[in-house]
């Protein structure tokens, strides 16, 4: 079945859809945040890159890179961290400004080629949701997934030169969208890996760069020992002490009705609110000694804003 077939099966009227490609301009919400322009789409272009999402999905998952921790099905956050438990050396950076700089004029061949049963139509309805003004788009449902395939085989030789170099090391490695993590048991040189990737880049992928202040090499015990703000320990993932201590503090702030504390993590009680509902998600253990907690100084009714699993 092509992605044309799909679309007709899930049925996706064909009038809108030639619209759309007639007028991509008038399907796109242009604001801007913190003076950086932004781009999102409405809801006729969204739920058309959704289908996309789940489309590439189920027919072309062998694909998608093995290394890869963001918009798994069923997983969290806390699914990268769990990589690299038991681990006590640890490098991360990112690419700088990772969905735009991935150009369809660099990677069509390349996409092609991994869709080479698409017939000529399908395949330009692909990269006509896929791709604006000829990027992939942050806030684009089927950017993440479109990213995943592109950097597979980055993914692939990254890992194999690090096993190579680091031939006794049992180094893990680990990408959250634009988020590399290496680790390993033993002391890995920053220097050495910093020239594996940027010899991967200068090859072949330099409409890619990293965000250098975002690189670090840091061991476990660290003053900041977080990999997409978690802490991987020997079997489970944890916000950490200090976040735990703010969340505490804040939480108890909410319920007496006072002005919780602004932080890097929430500023409203909506936020903090949301924040737990995150914790619940990927620190369970610490979600239930804080609910354990108020359970026991606060009535039920209190806590259930806060609370809600």
């Amino acid at each position: 079945m092509s992605f044309l077939e799909y679309l007709e099966e899930k049925g996706y009227p064909n009038t809108l859809l030639r619209k759309i490609f007639d007028k991509h301009e008038d399907y796109v919400y242009h604001f801007r945040i913190k003076g950086k322009l932004q781009i999102a789409p409405k809801w006729e272009l969204k739920i058309l890159q959704k289908i996309l999402k789940d489309y590439i999905t189920d027919n072309y998952a062998s694909y998608i890179s093995n290394f890869a921790t963001a918009y798994i099905k069923k997983e969290n956050i806390s699914y990268n961290v769990s990589k690299h438990f038991g681990r006590n050396y640890f490098y991360v950076t990112d690419f700088s400004n990772f969905f735009p700089s991935i150009k369809l004029t660099n990677i069509k061949d390349y996409l092609s080629s991994i869709f080479k049963d698409e017939d000529s139509s399908s395949l330009d309805i692909i990269f006509n949701i896929g791709f604006y003004s000829d990027s992939l788009q942050f806030g684009f449902p089927s950017s993440p997934i479109i990213s995943n395939i592109v950097m597979t085989k980055f993914d692939n030789l990254l890992f194999e030169e690090l096993k190579t170099k680091f031939p006794k090391n049992n180094i893990a490695y680990s990408r959250y969208c634009d988020d590399l993590t290496i680790s390993s048991k033993y002391e890995i040189s920053p220097k050495i890996i910093n020239n594996i990737i940027n010899s991967l880049l200068i090859k072949e992928y330099t409409y890619l760069s990293i965000n250098k202040r975002k690189t670090r090499s840091f061991e476990k015990y660290s003053q900041y020992p977080y990999i997409t703000g978690l802490i991987p320990l020997k079997d489970r993932t944890t916000i950490g002490k200090k976040r735990f201590n703010i969340l505490k503090l804040n939480i108890y702030l909410s319920l007496k009705n006072k002005k919780i504390k602004n932080t890097d993590l929430f500023d409203t009680d909506i936020a903090l609110s949301s924040y737990l509902s995150y914790v619940y998600l990927v620190d369970p253990h610490n979600y239930n000694r804080l609910k354990e907690y108020f359970s026991k100084r606060f009535k039920p009714l209190e806590i259930k804003n806060l609370f809600k699993k």
